[in-house]
């Protein structure tokens, strides 16, 4: 018989971790893990020295996801996301989260290189400095030189890192399990998976392909506005190494410039946050100053761990929900609420007036001392507790929103996130959307007429049958045949959609020319397009 010794070190390994991550908690003075009569209460080390819970309980939990290390670290910050689930208090806690531990030494770290690069890797490279510049959770940073002469940054995943992750998800997948079967209130916030969705996040973040292809993504869509992106050398790039371009310059957080200087920066970045969002549908999820580079004036984004992707539908909803908040449209908002499918039942009107509380005082204020984040924050957490359920796409932009807002009034206290939204918003929605709404303006009109006809057609076959009815029943009817056959009935049917199309087509052409949707220049294309249109089916109606 064979013992399937790995199988028992895997679990013995599990459960170590599971005591050690409870006796942490507790330590911290959180005692939600410790459910009677389960496995966790009997974690509980019988040397444990309790700490008296001085600090507020947030900081206790920020700290003791800190002291348990890296995949704990990556959760607190994908839970600073999850407005649903934390209040305020302790999402802005997690939000200090800084993904920072000690560097492992250049002897660990090289046999990586070699194993993704090859033995000959030194051939590539004419040097590279084996004092890390940067040690997070996940990898660690290092400045090299090509030995084609270019400066790069190489990034190296830890050593051993996958196997801690992974050891650190068993455990927690069977946390959240106990905690979900066990504890009342939580099971409504499907914890198991919240944990499987984390463990997608963290496992694609080791995957450094990724991070280079989300890079290059917004290399090309930000390079026009004076934002740079480095560049990616993906004949060096692998699954466990990422080589790109070195970007000379200070954080900024430590950079120091004019009131000018620092005005026209976060102008700069409120611009390449809103094109991300709106235009891309890809958007740096963590921009905090330390992932911004300042060099020679412009503004360069670092570290694409975690980014957020917004498909179209998305990008749509964003849009119309901020347009409503900026234009007080709260019909707006919970029309879009509903047609993306986020809630089922909900008391519009004293929804409505609680959207009224919050947002009235301030935009009533000058638009320079509004901050848009914490705006769009509170409506999650209002419209969460009205049943609204978003997705974690749309929690995670909050999250974004917030953390671009508070950079931007640190820069420059003139320059307003929402003053940099809210025209661009409102040119996308002029160029794209309205001539969308007339396109579905004119669809429905056409529907609306041939339903008309059909309506027509049916009446007249009700009333045909009820002359023969009548006639069987001795009951004399005079109608004059004729005026009712199929054919004649066709006629007034076409003639009727012909001049609703006609109407449509007209209003459309109103619209259009009033927007300045459809111009080629100076030319109104489509307003002449959609009168002419109007016109031919005018005489078209007269003709039948």
């Amino acid at each position: 018989m064979r013992i399937p010794v790995f199988g028992i070190v895997s679990r013995y390994k599990e459960a170590n971790r599971l005591r050690q991550v409870v006796n942490t908690f507790l330590s911290y003075g959180i005692e939600t893990f410790v459910i009677p009569k389960t496995p966790l209460a009997k974690l509980k080390g019988i040397f444990l020295r309790r700490r008296e819970p001085q600090e507020p309980a947030p900081v206790r939990f920020r700290k003791a996801l800190e002291s348990l290390g890296p995949t704990f670290i990556k959760l607190g910050q994908l839970l600073s996301t999850r407005a649903d689930l934390l209040p305020e208090d302790w999402i802005k806690e997690l939000m200090k989260l800084r993904d920072e531990l000690p560097p492992e030494p250049w002897e660990k770290v090289e046999p990586v290189i070699v194993q993704e690069l090859g033995e000959d890797w030194r051939k590539l490279f004419k040097e590279i400095d084996p004092t890390p510049i940067g040690s997070a959770s996940i990898a660690q940073v290092y400045r090299g030189v090509l030995s084609s002469g270019e400066e790069v940054v190489v990034k190296v995943r830890r050593p051993g890192i996958e196997e801690i992750v992974e050891l650190d998800l068993a455990v927690l997948v069977r946390i959240a399990n106990l905690l979900h079967r066990h504890l009342e209130g939580v099971s409504f916030y499907n914890l198991p998976q919240l944990v499987d969705e984390f463990a997608f996040t963290i496992r694609r973040e080791m995957d450094f392909r990724i991070e280079a292809a989300n890079l290059e993504r917004l290399r090309k869509l930000l390079m026009g506005d004076g934002i740079g992106v480095p560049q990616v050398y993906w004949d060096l790039t692998t699954k466990k190494v990422l080589v790109m371009e070195y970007i000379p310059g200070v954080k900024l957080e430590e950079w120091e410039g004019t009131f000018e200087e620092r005005c026209e920066l976060a102008r700069r970045l409120g611009i390449a946050f809103v094109r991300q969002v709106l235009e891309g549908g890809i958007f740096h999820a963590d921009p905090h100053p330390a992932n911004v580079i300042v060099s020679e004036g412009r503004i360069h984004f670092v570290d694409f761990g975690m980014v957020g992707f917004l498909d179209k539908e998305m990008r749509d909803f964003a849009q119309h929900v901020f347009m409503g908040i900026v234009f007080r449209d709260y019909d707006a908002i919970v029309y879009w609420y509903k047609r993306m499918g986020l809630v089922d039942r909900i008391d519009e009107r004293r929804f409505k007036l609680e959207l009224m509380g919050l947002v009235e005082p301030y935009i009533s204020q000058s638009l320079k001392r509004i901050n848009i984040g914490e705006v769009v924050y509170r409506i999650i957490e209002i419209s969460m507790r009205y049943g609204v359920r978003f997705p974690s796409e749309f929690l995670m932009l909050g999250r974004a929103m917030l953390i671009v807002d508070g950079t931007v009034k640190q820069l420059c206290s003139d320059v307003s996130v929402i003053e940099i939204v809210a025209p661009y918003a409102e040119k996308l929605v002029a160029k794209g959307y309205r001539l969308r709404d007339v396109k579905e303006g004119v669809e429905k009109f056409y529907m609306e007429a041939v339903q008309f006809k059909e309506n027509v057609l049916v009446l007249s076959n009700l009333l045909t049958e009820a002359v023969l009815k009548g006639k069987e029943e001795g009951v004399r009817v005079k109608v004059l045949q004729d005026e009712i056959r199929d054919r004649e009935l066709r006629k007034l049917g076409d003639r009727l959609v012909a001049s609703t199309m006609s109407v449509g087509l007209m209003l459309a052409a109103l619209f259009s020319w009033a927007f300045k949707v459809g111009w080629s220049g100076a030319y109104p294309v489509l307003p002449v397009i959609c009168l002419l249109g109007s016109l031919a089916l005018l005489v078209i109606s007269f003709i039948l």
